[in-house]
């Protein structure tokens, strides 16, 4: 019977540390990926996470803020090519 508790309190444990890594930690880590990779200028990078809980929230709106800025770039470089053409 004590070697059954031991084994309990063993597993359990294991158990809850492979859950919270496979629901919290593996896409932290690869928002923090995407995060720095924004971060170095690079745009065209997407954090693609399918959860719908904060991390989830949080990744899509690092997503929507890359895709305002690429378009923001466009309308200046075209704002700008325009301005070179009309010389």
């Amino acid at each position: 019977m004590l070697s059954l508790i031991f084994q309990i309190r063993i597993f359990f444990p294991a158990l809850l540390s492979f859950i919270f890594n496979r629901r919290v930690l593996c896409p932290l880590v690869k928002l923090n990926q995407a995060v720095s990779v924004v971060a170095k200028g690079d745009l065209t990078v997407r954090s693609a996470t399918e959860h719908n809980d904060e991390l989830g929230d949080l990744s899509r709106t690092l997503d929507a803020i890359a895709i305002v800025l690429v378009n923001e770039m466009k309308k200046e470089i075209a704002k700008r090519n325009s301005t070179l053409q009309s010389r």
